[in-house]
């Protein structure tokens, strides 16, 4: 914990009082410090062995432009080769999940969240391609985790292809949404990139395990407003069961790597619904 407080006190020359390691997060660590001033602030430093998966001078781009909608906390400091990030710290935040809203409320704060990162325009352009994601994952489990992916793959890949693309978080789990009242934040953009819609509608549904049929309605009802139709309904399911595929995929090559437990369970979640097929 010295080496925290050194490192935050060498970037803002402020005197720290404390610093404690939250239990979030599986690509970063992040730590609560408060100053000698009585600030408290949110240290974000990557993992060694995550740092080549991101590029952070992309994130730095989309944080810039995301802090315009006030969606996102503020930024303190960001450091575009490490990744390192300091943001003011909002107390009594709660995740998706801790979250004591309605469902309803929820659902439709992260519907507007997400409609409004879509309509943001960033150049030059930067890609999350889900697909060359999917085979690099692929070639490093080195094992085919399911008979029938191809199919879905297919699928998702030709509707990717002929869809305009925007710009995406591609990371929605319950720790980056985060909310306060009737106010949502969505934090962390090392995955955002232009890709298909729907795929940050289908990552909030498999990241938050969001199964039941009238939730995924009135969710996709709230973001799309009046194109909802039964056959986006299905176009969303299928980029969910994709999703499902994917970070099967990633959290199997991971398991492999780290041999942690947490990347076991993911697996076996998102493989076990990939297979039942909802």
């Amino acid at each position: 914990m010295k080496n925290i407080k050194q490192t935050f006190e060498k970037i803002t020359k402020l005197k720290v009082k404390s610093a404690k390691l939250l239990p979030v997060g599986l690509t970063n660590d992040d730590y609560l410090i408060t100053t000698l001033g009585n600030k408290d602030f949110i240290l974000r430093i990557p993992k060694a062995e995550n740092y080549k998966l991101f590029n952070y001078s992309n994130e730095d781009k989309i944080i810039k432009l995301v802090s315009k909608t006030g969606l996102d906390v503020e930024t303190y400091y960001f450091d575009k080769v490490s990744g390192i990030k300091i943001t003011n710290y909002i107390p009594h935040l709660d995740s998706y999940s801790k979250s004591k809203l309605s469902n309803q409320i929820k659902l439709k704060l992260v519907a507007d969240g997400i409609s409004t990162i879509h309509k943001l325009k960033l150049k030059p352009t930067i890609i999350f391609n889900p697909f060359e994601r999917l085979t690099k994952y692929k070639k490093l489990a080195s094992k085919k985790l399911f008979s029938d992916e191809q199919d879905i793959i297919d699928s998702c890949y030709n509707d990717y292809l002929n869809t305009k693309h925007v710009l995406s978080h591609n990371d929605l789990v319950d720790g980056n949404l985060l909310f306060s009242d009737k106010r949502l934040y969505i934090i962390d953009y090392e995955y955002a990139g232009y890709n298909h819609p729907l795929f940050d509608a289908a990552s909030f549904l498999s990241e938050n395990n969001i199964e039941n049929k009238k939730d995924i309605t009135t969710f996709l009802k709230a973001y799309l407003k009046s194109d909802y139709s039964i056959n986006k309904y299905d176009q969303l399911m299928r980029w969910y069961r994709f999703n499902d595929l994917l970070w099967s995929y990633w959290a199997f090559m991971m398991f492999n790597q780290h041999k942690l437990p947490i990347f076991k369970s993911i697996y076996l979640l998102k493989s076990k619904r990939y297979k039942k097929h909802i």
